[in-house]
C-alpha cells in the first residue's frame, strides 16, 4: 500500500499491483507494485522504494506516542494498537533490511541509487531506534494493567 503512495507522490503510473500474496491460489510470493517503465536507478524509484520504510518508522513513532501518552484499558485494543502500530512495522523494517544480504529486498535497488553505505546506515539506525522504542514499551507495560499513563476517558 505504501509503495502505491510512493507512486502517487512521484506521479508514476501503476500498471499492476498485489497488496498481499494469494495463498489460496498457491502463490506464496510477495506483494508488489509494477509501474510503467519499471523501476530504475533514479530519484522517483528511490521514493517509491523507501516510502514503506519511512511510513513504518512513522507508524512506530505514532504507536509509541499513543501507548505512552494514553492508558488503554481494553486489553484487546491495547494489543491491537501495539501489533498494528509497532510490531508489524518493525517486522517489515527488519525483514527487508535482512533481505539486502540475500539480494532480495527493495533496499537492494535503493543501495544502487544512494549507495550501500547510506542504505546500510539507514537500516541499522531505523532498526535500532524502532527496536528501542518497542523494548521501552514492553518495559512500560510489563505490569499491565497497572501502568501510569493518562486515561483515554
Amino acid at each position: 500500500m505504501s509503495h502505491i503512495l510512493g507512486c502517487i507522490i512521484v506521479g508514476s503510473k501503476i500498471t499492476d499491483y498485489r497488496l498481499f500474496a494469494h495463498f489460496w491460489e498457491g502463490s506464496f510470493g510477495f506483494a508488489y507494485v509494477d509501474v510503467q517503465g519499471g523501476l530504475d536507478v533514479n530519484m522517483n524509484s528511490l521514493i517509491i522504494l523507501i516510502s514503506p520504510y519511512i511510513l513504518d518508522f512513522i507508524s512506530i513513532i505514532i504507536g509509541y506516542y499513543i501507548l505512552t501518552r494514553y492508558k488503554i484499558k481494553n486489553s484487546f485494543l491495547l494489543g491491537l494498537t501495539f501489533l498494528i502500530f509497532c510490531l508489524r512495522p518493525l517486522y517489515d523494517i527488519v525483514d527487508n533490511y535482512i533481505g539486502i544480504f540475500y539480494n532480495h529486498s527493495d533496499l537492494v535497488l535503493t543501495s544502487k541509487i544512494i549507495g550501500g553505505y547510506i542504505t546500510y546506515s539507514y537500516g541499522i539506525i531505523n532498526c535500532t531506534i524502532s527496536l528501542i522504542a518497542i523494548l521501552l514499551l514492553l518495559n512500560k507495560y510489563k505490569n499491565y494493567p497497572k501502568v501510569e499513563t493518562q486515561s483515554l476517558e
